[in-house]
């Protein structure tokens, strides 16, 4: 699991007027994980592709996509 803090801060005439501050978290799965895990939330005949081309995914892809889920 990667976490990252992030700060924004907005600026109105050189002063601060406004800021948040917020907890990111990515995790990163195997192809065969993310099929497991939604089949196991109630997801029927999951298929992953890779990135966003509707191709099988490789070792270059850095997203995995779920295009079609039946329920």
């Amino acid at each position: 699991m990667l976490v990252l803090e992030i700060r924004a801060e907005k600026f109105t005439h050189g002063r601060c007027v406004a800021a948040e501050e917020h907890t990111l978290s990515m995790r990163m799965y195997f192809p065969t994980e993310v099929v497991l895990l939604l089949e196991r939330a109630g997801f029927a005949d999951v298929e992953v592709r890779g990135d966003h081309n509707d191709a099988q995914p490789t070792a270059d892809d850095d997203f995995l996509v779920a295009p079609r889920l039946g329920a």
